[in-house]
């Protein structure tokens, strides 16, 4: 997981990670926690081919 602060004071870019998988996404920083557990499901629903 990665969080950068944008100029925007109150926009963070997140990134999730997980296995081969990658989500990046811009979030307020007041939705920082809701946002990446949703992110975090959606990117270890992923299926890759090993």
């Amino acid at each position: 997981m990665t969080i950068k602060q944008l100029k925007d004071d109150n926009l963070n870019e997140l990134t999730i990670g997980v296995g081969g998988a990658k989500i990046t996404t811009q979030v307020k920083t007041s939705n920082l926690n809701d946002d990446s557990k949703d992110m975090m499901e959606i990117v270890n629903s992923v299926k890759t081919e090993k």
